[in-house]
């Protein structure tokens, strides 16, 4: 049977130089999450994107007047690196205390934000500012979903000094 469809398919196939991935594509497609939603790896619908919190924080290191400092630069350490540690160390005092880590408050949280700016590398020395520093401060920056925008506010939760760079 010269020219029926099948014959014209073959050939088609024969000449599509990557075979497997055409045809790894055309069975994701089909694919389904067990929720019954199709699944379009590599272009999926990550759920832990998917959705923000009503209140979440950051946290960023600031100079004696509040003014921020670049932690990478400064410091060695990045942003999210500080607020891990300042996770840990509040998780260890609130199950001291027996409480959820939102209940950790005043001097407790103080002691906290101290201990995360003591766990900081020295100062890079050759840094334009740190030469200038008298004191350290861990800003805590609360921010809270409102009517349709972000609101944040930001409060200085703990300072320690510090003389021409040094602690």
């Amino acid at each position: 049977m010269k020219g029926s469809p099948l014959e014209g398919l073959l050939r088609v196939w024969r000449a599509v130089p990557l075979k497997l991935v055409l045809l790894l594509v055309v069975l994701s497609l089909g694919l389904k999450n067990p929720d019954g939603r199709a699944e379009y790896y590599p272009f999926s619908n990550y759920p832990m994107y998917s959705q923000f919190d009503e209140q979440d924080y950051y946290l960023y290191i600031a100079d004696q007047d509040g003014a921020p400092l670049p932690s990478k630069e400064t410091f060695r350490i990045t942003t999210p690196k500080i607020k891990k540690r300042f996770k840990s160390e509040l998780g260890a005092v609130a199950k001291r205390l027996g409480v959820k880590k939102r209940e950790v408050v005043g001097a407790e949280l103080q002691a906290v934000g101290v201990t995360t700016l003591l766990t900081l590398d020295k100062p890079v020395l050759n840094h334009p500012r740190v030469l200038a520093l008298t004191g350290l401060q861990l800003v805590y920056v609360d921010l809270r979903r409102g009517d349709g925008e972000i609101e944040a506010t930001e409060r200085t939760i703990a300072s320690i000094p510090m003389r021409g760079g040094a602690r």
